[in-house]
């Protein structure tokens, strides 16, 4: 992505220039908690004095389900009348976004918002909602180190008395630490003079490892063509509607992880092969390379312990990244558990790459993670997959209308669904490596204001069918629950909650009550309907109602569960007398020969087909669902028909 756009900017002069200066300013990886990564509509939103949406939140309908956390950022730009919409019976933490730390230990507030009332308006709607404050560190590439020596350990100390201090003053119920350490340098070595042997060795070795690294990039190049025919392979099966399998998945995600590994470790070892043969025409040689100590896995539990010595009765929970580049986390749990709750926080898995348009958490990425965390020896009960609850919206900048090729400089942007949902959207296609939708934008609206471009826009987003599947999956790993970036991003009847509600949450009372309209946004016109609405039509995933409602009686006491026993062994008694009794009277009923064998094969089948069913229950699409209920109906039409016609063959007692 190195051709640049400066020469059609230039051609258009100075007065084509001035616009797109705030393009400039934010070109290089924006933040997910950087307010000024946001679509301008979004940033005047969220403004103080900016016009509220209604304060009156949505009366609790829902529960969560036992065990299940459903982990909220609020970030400190958002104002509290949008925290006034939350639902905050679905929420098990709510973390106030916008404390830094800094080198020296030093706990820095954010630089507006009041995090004063949160607790107490969180409290009062839910008061076994626990709310953290969130504190962010970000590993400078130079200078001094919260995590390396004896000056760090004691700007931890003091970190921690900030912490600890700052958490009483807001009567907050703990904290939330999101730590991001970098890759750990490799230990620089001074090139020296070299003998006459030792250099003719070493050019003899640089040789073949010429030859070696020439013969990597070639499979390199052959594996990247070979994961992008295996991605644009996935792409047209979902176009055609057909499924990618899970086998699939895995296998995919697997080799892109290996894929990853490979390329790091090649172009580590060029680097080292450039460095040596520079220095051989110096007539020096290289002493072997060997990594520098990591002290920081080890800083990192110090800190959390001595949080936890601060703060002994407060919530404690550590962010992961999705991507462990510093390897700061593998290992790090060998000696026994830090947190209360360790957060996946798979964000933005492409954040880093502002060059290549894509969705904010590919399947794989996610997969990888969880894997990792897991064999790192976090309890799954333990580990909250944490989605970002927003759109990714990159330009169209050529002639014919694709995304930048690699090299031009480029920059996306975030939405939030309530800008999102006054942006009319031309198509909306399944994306195969991410489960979510890739929309097609038209040049934004007057209800999108402030972008530098007017031109088409391409998007990321979640909808109630991806969100489902996320949430499907979460579950069937038994992870120990989902985190929401961020809470005041939807409004109240958004395709976030009703998912939520759908697969996280049983029925609190039958009588769901309206949530109120945000009126934050400009009105959607007639040809602009909400993301959701456009990308879901005939495509979500809707689980059975009472399927919900046998697991909310299910989970509540005991009696139910001994219930439900009980009639699982009467029906499967039933089954067995239904089965006994056909097969001995099959020769009087059945009008063709083997009577007894197609009899068996044909319950074995019923069966078969029941057990699939129900280990399937809540994925079936509805038309799926209605295709399972007629063909089993006309089973039984049928099997009756076949009765009647031999009816008078069987002799009545």
């Amino acid at each position: 992505m190195k051709r640049s756009l400066l020469t059609k900017w230039l051609a258009g002069g100075l007065a084509a220039l001035l616009p797109l200066l705030p393009l400039a300013t934010h070109a290089q990886a924006p933040s997910l908690h950087d307010p000024a990564a946001y679509l301008p509509a979004d940033q005047a939103r969220y403004q103080p004095g900016a016009p509220a949406p209604p304060a009156a939140r949505p009366a609790g309908t829902h529960r969560l389900r036992p065990g299940v956390a459903v982990f909220g950022w609020l970030p400190y730009w958002v104002p509290l009348a949008y925290a006034r919409q939350v639902d905050f019976s679905l929420l098990t933490h709510v973390a106030y976004d916008g404390y830094r730390a800094t080198e020296v230990g030093a706990l820095q507030a954010p630089p507006t918002g009041d995090a004063g009332p949160l607790a107490g308006l969180v409290h009062a709607a839910n008061p076994a909602c626990k709310v953290l404050l969130s504190v962010r560190y970000q590993e400078p590439a130079s200078g001094a180190a919260l995590f390396e020596g004896a000056a760090g350990q004691a700007a931890r100390l003091v970190l921690v008395q900030a912490i600890a201090q700052q958490v009483g003053a807001l009567k907050a119920d703990g904290v939330h630490l999101d730590l991001a350490f970098g890759p750990r340098p490799v230990a620089s070595t001074a090139p020296r003079p070299g003998t006459k042997s030792e250099r003719a060795s070493t050019k003899k070795r640089l040789s073949q490892t010429l030859d070696d690294l020439n013969d990597r990039k070639k499979v390199l190049d052959q594996t990247e063509d070979g994961l992008s025919h295996i991605r644009r392979d996935f792409a047209q099966r979902r176009k055609q509607g057909k499924d990618v399998t899970g086998n699939e998945l895995n296998q995919y995600s697997r080799a892109q992880r290996q894929h990853q590994a490979d390329s790091a470790q090649f172009y580590q070892d060029r680097a080292r092969y450039r460095a040596e043969r520079d220095a051989l025409k110096q007539d020096q040689v290289l002493p072997a390379a060997e990594p520098a100590p990591d002290g920081r896995p080890a800083a990192v539990r110090a800190l959390v312990a001595a949080l936890r010595q601060a703060l002994p009765q407060a919530a404690l929970t550590l962010g992961l990244p999705a991507r462990d580049s510093g390897r700061v986390y593998a290992g790090l749990l060998a000696a026994g558990p830090l947190a209360d709750a360790y957060v996946l926080q798979a964000l933005d898995c492409t954040a880093g790459q502002p060059d290549k348009p894509g969705p904010l958490a590919p399947w794989p990425a996610i997969v990888a993670a969880v894997a990792y965390y897991r064999q790192q020896g976090v309890p799954p009960a333990q580990l909250v997959l944490a989605l970002a609850s927003v759109a990714k919206v990159w330009p169209k900048y050529n002639r014919e209308g694709e995304i930048p090729a690699e090299g031009a400089p480029s920059r996306y942007w975030y939405a939030t669904s309530r800008s999102l949902a006054g942006w009319p959207i031309s198509s909306a296609q399944p994306d195969a490596a991410s489960g979510s939708r890739q929309l097609a934008l038209p040049p934004p609206p007057d209800s999108v204001r402030g972008l530098p471009l007017k031109v088409p826009y391409y998007a990321w987003a979640d909808d109630t069918a991806s969100l489902g599947a996320h949430y499907q999956w979460v579950r069937s790993q038994g992870l120990g629950g989902v985190g929401i970036w961020a809470l005041g991003f939807d409004a109240p009847n958004a395709p976030l909650w009703s998912s939520v509600r759908a697969h996280l949450a049983t029925a609190a009372s039958p009588a769901p009550v309206a949530a109120p309209a945000d009126t934050a946004t400009a009105p959607p016109t007639a040809t602009a309907p909400p993301a959701d609405t456009a990308a879901t039509a005939g495509d979500s995933l809707l689980p059975l109602a009472t399927t919900a409602d046998v697991e909310k009686w299910a989970h509540e006491s005991k009696l139910p569960t001994v219930a439900l026993l009980a009639l699982a062994v009467l029906l499967a008694g039933a089954w067995v007398g239904m089965v006994v009794g056909a097969v001995r009277t099959a020769p009087h009923w059945v009008p063709f020969g083997r009577r007894v064998a197609w009899v068996l094969a044909l319950l074995l089948g019923v069966a078969v087909l029941l057990g699939i069913y129900v280990s399937c229950l809540g994925v079936f699409s509805r038309g799926t669902l209605w295709l399972a209920w007629l063909g089993a109906l006309t089973l039984l039409v049928g099997l009756r028909l076949v009765y009647r016609q031999a009816r008078p063959a069987y002799p009545l007692p």
